[in-house]
């Protein structure tokens, strides 16, 4: 399994390239969906991402708003469902 750091480097690299045009003050804290960095296509975008990037398919009702407030609540729903956890 990969590690949290693999994890951070890789989305924050993903989310600045694709809806920020390679803006680097992103940050694992950032409010992806308060400041309309993220929005529902967008979200899909990165459901896509995770699963071709980290091999973790993310269920329909995983998909919530709250699950992609900010990198580091993605990265606990990919450690939890990684782990086989559901959190529904």
């Amino acid at each position: 399994m990969q590690s949290l750091h693999d994890f951070t480097g890789k989305i924050l690299g993903f989310i600045s390239r694709s809806f920020l045009d390679g803006d680097k003050n992103l940050t694992v804290e950032t409010p992806l969906m308060e400041l309309n960095i993220l929005d529902s296509v967008s979200v899909f975008d990165i459901v896509d991402f995770i699963s071709s990037e980290f091999k973790i398919r993310i269920p329909l009702e995983e998909i919530d708003p709250v699950n992609f407030q900010s990198v580091v609540r993605l990265e606990e729903m990919i450690l939890r469902l990684a782990s086989g956890e559901s959190g529904k």
